[in-house]
């Protein structure tokens, strides 16, 4: 994969969501979340997975001894889930308690402000689920962000550990020879062979969730009334950008979420003082 002809790389949070459900409780996740005497890995992995998506324990039990099959498939599931509760005792609490989706929130805004933040020093960011790419030039930066965002989401130095393994492909299957402990504390990473070229325009104006140019054009013609499509699509796309609710927009500009809704569908207009706060609420250009 090449962006803008340059050669990249990709840095991941390794075992995300186990890391995350350790910094919850305040621990630290010891080697290999999925690595459980007597168990592949692999349904192991699985198992887990299921365990922190649960709703329940039955429906987690199930769940397990469908993807076991065969004789025995439940006694060996309700094993199953006992050695990965007694691997890991610090977060038991959070296996079959529906604590999936909130993870899967969790990180899906620390992949928003990633992007975010290398976006608004014109940094082109790929995301493939909770890993990165960008171009190799932008190694630190990439890793710097990450660390931040840990930090800003998580909280304290509870970062995450690079497993030390090379993957066949990008985000599938791990090598099986491979099984080195972690070292030191950064994110794992990755050359990338070229097999994409991605060209992407980069500076202020890129908005990395469909690439909306800012209309300038569009934003210098209005003054009040109704706002012109264009300059409604890209105010609602740095609302979400910016990791904002429309209430708190609404609420600085001294009117109610209702009234910026319709601005912003462009059921209402608006008055030149609020079309003017409008228009200041985005970056210069």
């Amino acid at each position: 994969m090449l962006i803008d002809g340059e050669p990249t790389i990709e840095h991941d949070y390794p075992q995300l969501h186990p890391n995350m459900l350790y910094a919850k409780v305040g621990a630290r996740l010891d080697g290999d979340a999925y690595a459980v005497d007597g168990w592949p890995r692999d349904l192991v992995k699985r198992a887990f997975n299921i365990l922190v998506n649960a709703e329940n324990h039955n429906s987690a039990l199930r769940a397990i001894a469908l993807a076991i099959g065969g004789k025995g498939a439940y006694a060996k599931a309700a094993s199953l889930i006992e050695a990965i509760k007694l691997r890991h005792p610090d977060i038991s609490n959070g296996f079959h308690s529906d604590a999936g989706i909130r993870l899967q929130r969790r990180d899906a805004d620390m992949a928003e402000r990633i992007m975010c933040r290398l976006g608004s020093h014109g940094i082109v960011v790929l995301p493939i689920h909770d890993s990165f790419i960008t171009a190799a030039r932008h190694d630190s930066a990439l890793k710097e962000a990450m660390d931040i965002v840990w930090t800003q989401f998580i909280g304290g130095d509870q970062h995450v550990f690079p497993m030390g393994y090379h993957k066949i492909n990008p985000q599938m299957e791990t090598s099986p020879s491979s099984s080195s402990p972690p070292s030191s504390p950064s994110v794992a990473s990755r050359s990338v062979r070229p097999a994409l070229v991605v060209v992407l325009p980069v500076g202020r104006a890129l908005d990395l969730f469909g690439g909306r140019p800012r209309p300038d054009s569009d934003l210098a013609g209005w003054s009040s009334g109704l706002a012109p499509r264009a300059v409604r699509c890209y105010l609602r796309d740095e609302i979400r950008a910016r990791g904002l609710r429309q209430s708190d927009v609404a609420r600085r500009l001294g009117i109610s979420r209702p009234q910026l809704v319709n601005i912003l569908r462009g059921r209402f207009g608006a008055s030149p003082r609020l079309a003017l706060g409008l228009k200041a609420f985005l970056p210069p250009a």
